[in-house]
């Protein structure tokens, strides 16, 4: 792959470094922010460059509307719950990145799609297996003995230990959460009649490990994505089968709710696995206790601040006034302090930039959706654009529902990888629109 890349190589020509940094930032997402984010830089330096030299800068999709006003509106919120200074500025450092698929959408155009897929394919099955290890043995070989993050989940009543599948990331839900939003797109390569046998199989194997990687996190959130996921590929093979297992879900899920409302669950039987009790601990509303008042401590900040919100990261100055009253009428210790959010996408959106800031990012999320599905129309699912346009849509489906429980869009991994995803479903509508 690097052979063909060097190959073509040229010190006088601008789109030799725009791909080596394209091809960089696919490959550093897998592993390190601080890569990721000097990719970018450079990106965003060299595409104005070629702005500036009448070579274009990025595609104008209609998308990058809620994205500005998003990216407003977080400086906003500051800016009307009165922060010194200039420190409403300061959500800048987390936005920036937002415009990353608006370029990306044009500048993948000199890069070869195929072997840019590749680069972040390797990189991503290793990332994969480490975290598959990491469940079994609690291995961190990636960082020195006094700043290892092994997170013990569960210990069997023999002795087996296991443990939070992380990779190299440093929680176990962003790990999970940005496998969630790739595994689904190598799984659809597989179905490219255009692709190789010999690659087609190296990705199916490939999404299987990511999918074990992912389940490897124990994160129950990242579960529910998953399941959401393979709804939306038996979706894509029949729409019958997808309704009817929709149906079928729905009804199981109502029956378990009424059974851990009634407590039911509490006598059912449980084997000694980590997945499962990680599984079953979902059906407990005492262990549920943290999260769900979290949420209420949210709902209450959003009746309080429903316009502008409390601003950006700010819930370490204001949420304490809506936890501690909370705690003390329930007889509650919160997990984590009042800077970890609420644990919810959406109750977290609205709570810091308030209700058009909310809009906004609904507006990105599900602007993204239905560029994916409108495209779709447009191709055969068994091309190589109707596997991305399928694949995205099902990992950022999953990841929807994976924020209900969780606040992964503010992480740098996961936002980054989604914005790729972003970025590579702009470019295929820009080829089929030109």
């Amino acid at each position: 792959m690097a052979a063909k890349f060097w190959a073509n190589w040229s010190f006088t020509d601008s789109s030799s470094y725009l791909g080596f940094f394209i091809y960089a930032l696919f490959v550093f997402s897998t592993f390190s922010i601080a890569g990721s984010e000097a990719s970018i830089f450079f990106i965003y330096l060299i595409s104005l460059w070629r702005f500036i030299r009448r070579k274009g800068l990025g595609y104008k999709h209609w998308l990058i509307w809620p994205v500005i006003i998003y990216m407003n509106l977080t400086v906003l919120s500051g800016y009307f719950n009165g922060y010194p200074g200039i420190d409403h500025l300061y959500s800048a450092q987390t936005n920036w990145r937002l415009l990353l698929p608006f370029v990306l959408a044009i500048a993948i155009l000199e890069v070869d799609q195929q072997q840019l897929i590749r680069f972040l394919f390797v990189p991503l099955l290793l990332v994969s297996l480490y975290g598959i290890l990491q469940y079994f043995t609690g291995v961190d070989w990636l960082r020195s003995p006094e700043r290892r993050l092994t997170t013990l989940y569960y210990t069997a009543a023999d002795g087996t230990q296991f443990f939070h599948g992380k990779g190299n990331f440093t929680h176990h839900l962003t790990y999970g959460g940005y496998l969630l939003l790739l595994f689904p797109l190598f799984f659809l390569f597989t179905t490219v009649k255009d692709l190789s046998t010999k690659w087609r199989w190296f990705y199916g194997l490939g999404s299987v490990v990511m999918l074990a990687g992912a389940v490897s996190s124990l994160g129950r959130s990242i579960w529910l994505g998953i399941l959401m996921v393979f709804w939306i590929l038996l979706f894509r093979i029949s729409k019958i089968l997808g309704i009817v297992s929709l149906i079928i879900g729905l009804g199981l899920g109502g029956w378990i709710f009424q059974q851990v409302l009634s407590g039911e669950t509490k006598n059912w039987q449980i084997r000694d696995n980590a997945i499962v009790q990680r599984l079953t601990s979902a059906l407990d509303i005492t262990a549920n206790k943290d999260r769900l008042l979290m949420w209420d401590s949210g709902v209450q900040g959003i009746q309080d601040h429903l316009v502008w919100g409390i601003g950006y990261g700010n819930d370490k100055n204001v949420m304490d006034q809506y936890r501690i009253p909370l705690a003390e009428k329930n007889n509650h210790r919160f997990n984590n302090n009042a800077s970890a959010g609420v644990h919810n996408i959406y109750l977290q959106t609205w709570l810091n930039y308030g209700i058009i800031g909310f809009i906004a990012y609904l507006g990105i999320v599900f602007g993204f959706l239905l560029t994916c599905i409108l495209s779709l129309r447009r191709v055969e699912s068994s091309s190589w654009e109707g596997a991305i346009f399928w694949g995205v849509l099902a990992g950022v489906s999953g990841f929807m529902v994976a924020g209900v429980f969780e606040n992964n869009f503010r992480d740098g991994e996961v936002q980054t990888a989604f914005l790729m995803m972003m970025g590579l479903v702009l470019h295929q509508v820009y080829r089929l629109r030109n």
